[in-house]
């Protein structure tokens, strides 16, 4: 297991004991709509037909290298519709597992999921087998697809990726960047808490800037919900007292990930550290990209203080 020095999901009373609405409207839907399935056949989110007609005629190759780059091309050329009907056209010997990556990444790329879904279907149905590469492309389609089914998805798909082939740390990266992108940021770091210290799937750069990612983007979230709360005009006295009562609780909640955000410095500062002398371990280099995200975060903090006549964080 990944222990860190200081557990982040304790670091979160707020959310976890008050159940801000966000968190409680996403486990609901998870609840209700989950069906235990071992694979993504069963019919809770609807598969769209892949175009099989093409505007203009194209000569379909015949060599599965060949026809990747056809794809390539025409998608290039402003068509994508053309290029997955190209594939649809062609031989099933002329086709190939890199051939069925490259549709369902450019589904996955738009948040298309019902029709990333169907390419997978299509490429078992021709008799080739999803890779790991497969997978990642279809954890990308549920991260941008506007679905209220789509994390939902995600985690049948990662079960399903583990019950068939072995998972990379490029996998999970992708599986965290759903709940980051579905702003479900206790499910993430419940997740994140319970990878191993050492080996292939300990966490690299990208999982850790993941998780930097969604602790900035729920102190900005709270600090623009701290806004609209304080604009709000209230008459009675027993409204002005319930404003106050939300102003604390949102700034309790805003502590709390702050605070936790620091704790994974600290964990992030250590472990690069460890694995200087561990060799079964990538190293951990600091990126420019994760000190923005660090640094920004904290100048929205100092800002707020300053805002409201703090020299600290309250």
């Amino acid at each position: 297991m990944f222990r860190l020095t200081v557990n982040l999901w304790t670091r979160l009373p707020a959310i976890r004991n008050h159940r801000v609405a966000a968190y409680s409207k996403h486990t609901a839907a998870v609840q209700d709509k989950v069906k235990p399935a071992s694979d993504t056949e069963d019919i809770w989110i609807k598969r769209r037909p892949l175009p099989k007609t093409t505007s203009i005629e194209y000569t379909i190759p015949e060599d599965p290298y060949l026809l990747a780059q056809k794809f390539t091309q025409v998608v290039a050329n402003g068509k994508p519709d053309d290029a997955v009907a190209i594939v649809m056209q062609s031989k099933t010997r002329s086709q190939s597992t890199a051939v069925w990556n490259l549709v369902i990444r450019e589904y996955a790329k738009n948040g298309r999921l019902s029709r990333a879904l169907r390419a997978h279907t299509e490429m078992r149905k021709r008799g080739f087998e999803a890779t790991n590469t497969t997978y990642t492309e279809l954890l990308k389609a549920c991260a941008l697809s506007d679905s209220d089914k789509s994390t939902a998805m995600a985690e049948n798909l990662y079960k399903q990726l583990t019950n068939k082939l072995e998972p990379t740390i490029i996998n999970f990266n992708t599986l965290l960047t759903v709940y980051l992108r579905k702003h479900d940021l206790t499910t993430l770091l419940d997740r994140f808490n319970n990878l191993p210290a050492n080996g292939s799937m300990a966490p690299e750069l990208a999982t850790f800037t993941i998780v930097f990612s969604a602790f900035r983007r729920e102190i900005f979230r709270k600090l623009q919900e701290l806004k609209q709360v304080g604009v709000e005009e209230k008459d009675s006295e027993s409204q002005v007292f319930g404003k106050k009562r939300r102003l604390a609780l949102i700034a309790t909640n805003i502590r709390s990930v702050y605070e936790a955000m620091l704790d994974l410095w600290k964990v992030f500062v250590n472990d690069a550290e460890r694995r200087l002398q561990c060799s079964d371990t990538k190293a951990l280099e600091l990126d420019a990209h994760m000190v923005k995200i660090i640094l920004k975060t904290c100048l929205a903090i100092y800002h707020k203080n300053r805002a409201l006549g703090h020299r600290k964080f309250p």
